[in-house]
């Protein structure tokens, strides 16, 4: 049941907040002025990598956007602001980190079994997208379609190779509500089932 879901996610994501509300304060201003610089009359979105001063901008848009909580990632990590060239306005955010150390499906797709997952640092060359959001009028616009596909070029992989000095193989991601997704018809991405 989605509402079902949703009532516990926005438990969890008041409580996100609550824990880190006089951190994100700090930059509330900030956020909200460059979310709204945007001009959705004319816009040309590209992919940022956050820097390190602006790792809390992230925080804040991926805590007051997103539906679902969030406490950081452990592991690899890069974000990425989705930006509008012409403004500098954030029309959304994206992360890209470290793989689950299983998932059925994954490993049935791709053929692991777990003596294979764990050989030649196999894990190393997948990524997970854990975030994929809009701000604003840009997802009314197919905006997580453009920034998921977008996760996936040779740019943003090459963002994870010169960070990490690996070659990523695979990008997989979730989807909140199931099958219906923003990922649905992107041809980035193939549905392999429902997790239980």
């Amino acid at each position: 049941d989605k509402d079902a879901v949703r009532a516990v996610m926005a438990a969890r994501v008041l409580e996100c907040l609550l824990e880190r509300y006089d951190q994100l304060r700090t930059v509330e201003r900030k956020s909200l002025a460059l979310v709204r610089r945007v001009d959705y009359g004319d816009i040309d979105p590209v992919l940022v990598p956050v820097r390190k001063d602006d790792g809390l901008l992230w925080d804040y848009l991926r805590l007051t956007v997103s539906s679902a909580p969030y406490r950081g990632r452990k592991g690899r990590v890069i974000k990425v602001f989705c930006v509008d060239k012409n403004s500098g306005g954030v029309m959304g955010i994206a992360e890209l980190g470290s793989e689950l150390q299983a998932s059925k499906l994954r490993d049935e797709f791709i053929g692991w079994d777990l003596a294979c997952l764990y050989q030649g640092r196999r894990l190393q060359n997948v990524a997970v997208m854990g975030t994929c959001v809009c701000t604003g009028a840009f997802g009314p616009l197919t905006g997580g379609k453009f920034i998921a596909a977008a996760m996936t070029s040779t740019e943003a992989v090459n963002w994870w190779r010169r960070k990490y000095d690996d070659v990523l193989a695979a990008i997989t991601t979730t989807s909140l509500y199931g099958k219906s997704s923003v990922y649905n018809r992107l041809p980035e991405y193939r549905y392999l089932g429902t997790s239980p």
